[in-house]
């Protein structure tokens, strides 16, 4: 969930939750970050965060704690990364102008 707070700035929120009993859901995490961003895909054990036009990319590791999710690595990126397919030890980010972008994971 993405929004702006009272002081302007735009906070993106990932909330995680326990669905042992789904008619009494547990919020477990909530991970604030500061700006734009968007969840593009959990794939294989990690969670591949988005920061918008000049941001980047965030990836958090759910495999071993997914009630609490852990930072693993940030990649800058060229552009607005909206698609993401990992495979193997890659990321494919399409970057519009820029190409295909391929990060080593």
């Amino acid at each position: 969930m993405a929004r702006q707070e009272e002081d302007c700035q735009p906070r993106l929120y990932l909330h995680t939750v326990a669905l042992g009993d789904p008619e009494h859901l547990q919020e477990t995490s909530q991970l604030t970050i500061a700006g734009w961003g968007s969840l593009l895909a959990v794939e294989q054990g990690r969670l591949f965060i988005s920061l918008g036009w000049d941001g980047g990319l965030l990836v958090y590791d759910a495999s071993t704690t997914p009630a609490t999710p852990t930072f693993l690595d940030f990649f800058r990126t060229q552009g607005w990364v909206t698609h993401i397919v990992v495979h193997g030890g890659h990321a494919y980010l399409p970057s519009g102008l820029y190409g295909v972008q391929i990060l080593d994971l």
